[in-house]
């Protein structure tokens, strides 16, 4: 049962999947916020030292580095982790990834994520929602701490796309 899972702050069910979703209204239009989310590499978050972008989903047939099944290794400052792209959408610009490995080990089973973005018609500016499915296991600490790195992301990937933005200004 989800009921409580649609608001538009984070909403954490003790009935099914402890579920936590945060929004925000990021100042650039849509087709520049997709271009840093797509390639799902997290660049624009401070503490993700390097990505490496794996081309196989583990049934050793090949795939794109951008399609599903495309697998990321993003090593930060503390801790490493692999997501696989479960669902991409460059219509609807949502991309769904699964953790399928992290060292050190968290403390649940597994988490899906999805980002979502529309475009905001009154200003040109994009509607961002950041959502995590987690096993029953996750505690109310890993979801309050899922909770602010989604917050602390926003801030991120604003502060990221206004450094590119400047960056064209100067060039043109």
């Amino acid at each position: 049962r989800r009921e409580n899972l649609n608001r538009t702050t984070s909403a954490m069910s003790t009935v099914g999947s402890p579920h936590v979703e945060e929004t925000a209204i990021i100042e650039s239009p849509i087709e520049k916020v997709w271009k840093v989310v797509r390639p799902l590499d997290f660049k624009f978050l401070p503490d993700v030292e390097n990505v490496e972008v794996l081309a196989s989903d583990g049934d050793k047939k090949q795939v794109t580095s951008d399609s599903v099944g495309g697998l990321r290794k993003i090593k930060y400052k503390k801790s490493t982790q692999t997501v696989k792209i479960l669902e991409i959408s460059d219509i609807n610009y949502s991309i769904t990834y699964d953790l399928i490995m992290a060292e050190p080990a968290v403390g649940f089973s597994s988490a899906v994520y999805t980002i979502k973005l529309q475009r905001v018609t009154e200003n040109g500016s994009t509607f961002m929602s950041w959502s995590t499915d987690f096993s029953n296991d996750a505690s109310q600490e890993i979801l309050q701490d899922n909770k602010y790195k989604k917050l602390e992301g926003f801030g991120a990937l604003r502060t990221h796309l206004k450094k590119k933005s400047t960056e064209e200004q100067k060039k043109a």
